[in-house]
Order: structure tokens, then sequence, then C-alpha cells
């Protein structure tokens, strides 16, 4: 069975809030005495044994990976929220225009479902009542768009 790379991103930063390192390698996930830590020339005893006990704490469930990874895309969803370049700025400006699109269409559904009514009633017929979609704030569509990007859906 194939391993999460991240999961290898993550031990990285374990160790690395720890200790410098260059790198780390790992035979067999889950092992301890597999991983080897690539210790930076500028390390301390101290500090390499702080990687020690980062690796011997290190969870390598995959619950724990999940919650790492959420973390991450809560992260970068803050970051893709608030960020002032171009591409952050198109992608809320295209969220945008679809939001206003599908806020179009719900109008207009409602129009025409107003519409057959008017006209049933003139003729004396009933129609079975359909309620048209709502229209989604700008600020709800947010929200929502930020909740998939945390919740890891978006890369699915």
């Amino acid at each position: 069975m194939p391993t999460n790379p991240l999961l290898f991103q993550r031990l990285h930063d374990a160790l690395a809030a720890a200790c410098p390192i260059d790198g780390v390698s790992v035979v067999t996930p889950g092992d301890n005495a597999t991983v080897r830590i690539d210790y930076a020339s500028s390390a301390t005893d101290a500090q390499k044994t702080a990687a020690q006990s980062a690796l011997a704490s290190f969870d390598w469930s995959d619950a724990a990976q999940a919650a790492w990874e959420l973390a991450q895309n809560q992260s970068q969803a803050g970051t893709l929220v608030q960020a002032t370049d171009a591409i952050p700025i198109a992608v809320r400006a295209l969220g945008q225009a679809c939001l206003t699109v599908d806020n179009e269409l719900a109008a207009a559904i409602g129009q025409l479902i107003a519409n057959q009514a008017a006209i049933a009633a003139k003729v004396g017929a009933t129609i079975t009542t359909i309620t048209p979609p709502p229209q989604i704030p700008l600020a709800t569509a947010q929200a929502n768009v930020a909740a998939i990007i945390s919740s890891g859906a978006a890369n699915a």
C-alpha cells in the first residue's frame, strides 16, 4: 500500500522544529529504527536529543496525519482568502462571478415559476408548488468555499 508523501513532510516538520536538519529518510513508516535523521552541521547535541525525542513521540497513525493535513488545509485556506497577489484575487473574482450567475439563475427560475403560476391562475389550473432555489449571500458562499478548502474536500 502506498504511503502518503505528506506523512514524510509532517515528520520532517516535527524534527526540524526540534533541531536544524538537512533531511530525513524513512525505510519503513512507523518503525522509528528505520528513520535516519541528517542533522545540519549547526545542530547541537541538545538539539539532536530533542529531535530523537520528537521522533520517539511521533504519531504515525492515519488519524494524526488526517488532523495535520486538515490544519494545513485550514492554514492554506486562510492564506488564500487574505492574499493580495493576482492568482488568489482571480480565484476569488471567479468565485464571485459564479455566485452572481448562480443567484441570477435562481432569480430567473423564481420568476419563471411565478409566471407559470400566474398563467395557471388565469386559466383556472393549479400547479404543484415549486420552490425556487434560494439566492446565496456572498459572505455565505465565501464561508462555504473556505469550509470546503479547509476540510480537504477540495483536494478530492
